[in-house]
């Protein structure tokens, strides 16, 4: 008799969604395999999916815990299934780490497989910070804080006194067997750090630059799920094949009381870039919007110009990039697409504030690590200093 296995995705970033849906189509007609999706960005055609092992829901972030707590009860519920956890690694304080405390006493801990993924630029800076510290210290606390972590999650003491910190985020694969998707640097992959090189041997390389061949041979399936608009492909396809064309990105701005200040500063840098030629014909201008900035995206997208593609919310960009479905050339805001899609020709980045702020000045020792563009392409909003 064949093992079943129940595979859990929740996801509130978009960076991880092409990986892990590459794993899901995979295993979408085995019939040993249920699956349940929860994600807050990416809406899927749920008519699509009639295999009967599938539970999708949206919006993960809302009511956050129950749902947490209703995927421990449908594992509990579940005796003898392998069980893998899909989440990123950023959100593991608020997402795996209840979730393991619900379940890590009641199953068997070789049933459980865990595989976490880079969500962006945050955890890229996490892992720079902990280059600084000493490789041997910086293991030897590590196993010591695994133990402890590993003994509060099997046992009935309650999490309250554990004291998170930002390297918990790479503690899981000391206890229990786990993968890391990362975005590699150079110095990651060839460390010579005794933590690193024991985080090396559980990482799995996120590299988006070559056609997966999992994700090709399930084109028609992913195009169906993700109900990509008919004639969008062929469209995208021709417009990739023009050496001017560009791919725009916008992003929204994280404290709420400012955002409408960067949305104007945005629109005035938009104007400046046109009236400057460093954009080109808005028929060769890919638009992609961050979800979060919901409304705006329509006046950035105005801005551009009238005749450009928009790329729906619902497509992650590393799908099309592996398909040869966006242009060579990227600009726009900073973002974790400058660092997961490597191989195209960086026009411009735009940053907030001014070159020497602390922000910037992180995010520009992170580009140098990373070698993803040159930094001379770096264009402020420093006229807003405030932002």
């Amino acid at each position: 008799m064949s093992i079943k296995t129940l595979k859990i995705y929740i996801e509130p970033a978009s960076l991880p969604l092409t990986q892990q849906l590459i794993n899901y189509v995979q295993s979408i007609d085995d019939e040993n395999v249920y699956s349940i999706l929860i994600l807050e960005r990416l809406k899927i055609n749920i008519d699509e999916i009639q295999n009967g092992r599938t539970v999708y829901a949206y919006k993960v972030n809302e009511n956050l815990s129950q749902k947490l707590n209703s995927v421990a009860r449908f594992i509990l519920n579940r005796p003898g299934f392998k069980v893998e956890i899909h989440t990123n690694i950023f959100r593991a304080q608020d997402i795996l780490l209840p979730l393991l405390k619900q379940i890590l006493p009641f199953i068997p801990q070789d049933t459980l497989q865990l595989h976490l993924y880079d969500d962006g630029t945050g955890t890229l800076l996490q892992r720079a910070e902990m280059r600084r510290f000493d490789g041997k210290v910086l293991s030897k606390m590590m196993h010591e804080r695994a133990e402890v972590l590993h003994h509060l999650l099997t046992s009935n003491k309650p999490l309250d006194a554990w004291e998170w910190n930002v390297v918990d985020n790479y503690v899981w694969h000391y206890f229990l067997d786990a993968k890391y998707y990362l975005l590699q640097s150079p110095r990651e992959s060839q460390s010579g750090n005794r933590f690193f090189d024991k985080l090396q041997r559980a990482t799995v390389p996120l590299n988006y630059d070559d056609a997966h061949p999992a994700l090709l041979s399930t084109v028609k399936i992913w195009d169906r799920l993700l109900a990509i608009p008919e004639g969008l492909r062929a469209q995208l396809s021709e417009t990739a094949k023009n050496n001017e064309a560009v791919l725009f990105l916008s992003t929204y701005y994280i404290d709420v009381q400012k955002r409408e200040e960067h949305h104007r500063a945005m629109l005035k840098k938009i104007a400046e870039l046109k009236s400057s030629g460093a954009l080109p014909d808005e028929k060769h201008i890919i638009y992609k919007g961050h979800p979060v900035n919901g409304e705006r995206n329509h006046a950035l997208r105005s801005a551009l110009g009238e005749n450009i593609t928009e790329l729906p919310d619902n497509i992650p960009l590393e799908y099309l990039h592996a398909q040869g479905l966006l242009p060579k050339n990227i600009a726009g805001c900073f973002s974790s697409s400058f660092f997961s899609m490597k191989n195209k020709n960086v026009k411009f980045v735009i940053m907030n504030g001014h070159a020497g702020n602390d922000v910037n000045r992180m995010n520009i020792e992170l580009i140098k690590l990373y070698g993803c563009f040159d930094t001379d392409n770096i264009i402020y909003l420093e006229d807003h200093a405030g932002l």
